[in-house]
């Protein structure tokens, strides 16, 4: 199965407005959405807004990309402006899915050991 639309334009804006290549964006993009769990297959525009809102200028700032918040802001506009058609939002089952999947973190931050 090929990559969403949504995140095939949201790599190919980061290759055209950073000094990121094709390979480094998308990388970069996959390791926000793993961190998000989120999956580059079935991603839509609201996950997307959400990544771009919350992760990814932190992981822009540790590739070197300069002023990780404009790109982003940037990134969030032409995203609301280029029209992907009515989106399928994710249903409860598939968010309480995705939340039970993630490793608990103890507070040192390591994950916690299994129950017994």
């Amino acid at each position: 199965m090929a990559d969403s639309a949504v995140f095939d334009f949201v790599a190919e804006e980061l290759e055209r407005t950073t000094n990121l290549d094709g390979m480094e964006a998308r990388g970069t993009l996959r390791l926000v959405l793993k961190q998000a769990l989120f999956d580059s297959k079935t991603l839509n525009v609201s996950q997307m807004e959400r990544v771009i809102d919350r992760l990814l200028a932190a992981h822009l700032c540790r590739s070197g990309v300069a002023n990780p918040e404009s790109v982003c802001e940037a990134l969030a506009r032409n995203l609301k402006a280029k029209n992907f058609g009515p989106g399928v939002a994710e249903s409860p089952d598939e968010i309480f899915g995705r939340l039970m999947r993630r490793p608990e973190a103890t507070p040192s931050g390591g994950e916690s050991p299994p129950s017994k």
